[in-house]
């Protein structure tokens, strides 16, 4: 079976320990935890999502994926007694076991595991921790070659209704399936390769890639390297108001998303420090929304399923007034082929050499823009041992750190209580934190513009 769009970046990106990419979770139960119901409701979980048994080989046509029967597929369990320790110790001994099972206890371990082949490595751990009168915690790994974000929640809720069933001694049926990985692969195939994607392969061949801005290093150093562990972050945060009003109001006005809000204010302000007239910005969606057919289902479609935008976008005049330019950007991302979405598909399906030539040609991005929408709020009584725990999932490092950054800067724009955080990461060794913080904040004070002129305008008109 072929690889999802996101997959194949991930085998083509990641070449330094490819066993490190896990996506860590948590899940806290105020009770002990019975192993053994556990490991029968996610076997149960695991029949029933085919992507979670998938495994990797490399043949002669590149890498492919097959579906293990459930007996066959590896699962590392392993459970933990913490009830004696104090919770500050029980936090460290936790956050010491993800690592270990994430990327192996020590850089021999580790060493070892990435010489061997995704095949023969268990790409699933659950480890379950007693925390005695702080109740017990479920620890999990998934590789993020079997899911992503969305699929994460999909696979925990099945997992958590489905062991709450078996304590009270009965079956959980789990929902009924929607489109299966291997059918919506075969959709993008024949889409791809048919007709209506025939004139976009010009499209992108004749773009001005030569004329693609770039913000010149600050840092004078012979020695610059652009490694994941070079990577460091500044954050800006839009106030309330004003992220309240982009929600409520200033999307509906323009006739926009709020994504492409962010994507203009990205263009925008990078173009003030960047030499170029074109900006190359990679968007990462969730790849579920594409209208191929009427009866297209993936609501609980287990697997990495994302799909890149990329978007070639020219930053307006400084002069123009706040409400025109993202309008005019806006009307430059609509009227892109596919919303921008056949870079990869055209990339990763199309069957013709000369083609798949053309797009591997296509230099990177400079940006790659990640919004990932309203953080879960946590409840206000919320213990220290929860939040600790929490950060402990949201933290876990997903690749090995000696492998190359594929882009200069890394956007993540969520909305946190409320507010729009902007966490921009960068290559320290490229750039200093001086010049980031400039720039990021550069894209906060462009919505506040934005919003400050249309509270003066009247409504916006729309095509």
């Amino acid at each position: 079976m072929p690889l999802s769009a996101s997959q194949h970046w991930f085998l083509d990106n990641i070449k330094v320990q490819p066993s490190w990419g896990y996506v860590g979770s948590i899940l806290d139960f105020e009770n002990q935890i019975d192993d053994k119901l556990l490991q029968q409701a996610f076997y149960q979980v695991l029949a029933h999502h085919d992507a979670l048994r998938a495994c990797f080989t490399h043949t002669e046509n590149g890498w492919q994926q097959t579906y293990l029967p459930v007996e066959q597929v590896q699962v590392a369990f392993k459970s933990f007694d913490l009830a004696a320790l104090s919770t500050v110790e029980q936090i460290s001994a936790i956050e010491k076991s993800v690592v270990e099972s994430t990327q192996g206890s020590s850089p021999r371990e580790a060493d070892n595991a990435a010489k061997q082949p995704l095949l023969s490595q268990a790409l699933i751990h659950i480890d379950v921790y007693n925390l005695g009168e702080n109740g017990s915690v479920i620890g999990w790994g998934i590789h993020h070659l079997l899911t992503d974000g969305y699929s994460t929640d999909v696979v925990m809720e099945d997992l958590f209704n489905c062991y709450q069933a078996l304590v009270q001694g009965q079956t959980y049926r789990l929902p009924e399936k929607t489109m299966s990985v291997p059918a919506w692969l075969d959709l993008l195939s024949q889409y791809v390769n048919g007709p209506e994607m025939n004139s976009e392969i010009e499209y992108w061949r004749t773009l001005p890639w030569q004329g693609v801005a770039a913000i010149p290093s600050d840092i004078a150093t012979d020695k610059q390297k652009n490694t994941l562990d070079t990577e460091t972050t500044v954050t800006a945060v839009l106030p309330h108001k004003y992220t309240q009003y982009l929600l409520e109001n200033a999307v509906a006005r323009l006739g926009t998303t709020f994504v492409n809000v962010l994507i203009a204010a990205v263009t925008q302000s990078v173009s003030e420090f960047a030499k170029g007239d074109w900006l190359s910005m990679k968007v990462i969606d969730s790849g579920r929304n594409l209208a191929l057919q009427d009866n297209v289902d993936l609501s609980r479609t287990v697997g990495w399923l994302s799909i890149d935008r990329l978007l070639m976008l020219q930053a307006q005049p400084h002069e123009l007034d706040m409400v025109s330019t993202f309008s005019a950007i806006d009307k430059q991302i609509a009227s892109l082929p596919n919303q921008g979405s056949g870079y990869s598909l055209l990339k990763c399906y199309h069957q013709n050499s000369q083609v798949q030539q053309v797009m591997g040609d296509i230099p990177k991005p400079n940006i790659t823009l990640n919004y990932a929408g309203k953080a879960e709020e946590q409840a206000q009584n919320i213990s220290p041992l929860r939040q600790q725990l929490d950060s402990i999932g949201a933290g876990s490092t997903w690749a090995h750190p000696d492998n190359e950054r594929d882009v200069q800067f890394f956007c993540i724009a969520n909305i946190v209580q409320e507010e729009l955080v902007i966490e921009w990461k960068y290559g320290q060794q490229m750039y200093s934190q001086s010049l980031m913080s400039e720039v990021v904040n550069t894209v906060v004070n462009k919505l506040v513009l934005l919003v400050d002129a249309l509270q003066k305008t009247r409504p916006v008109e729309t095509d």
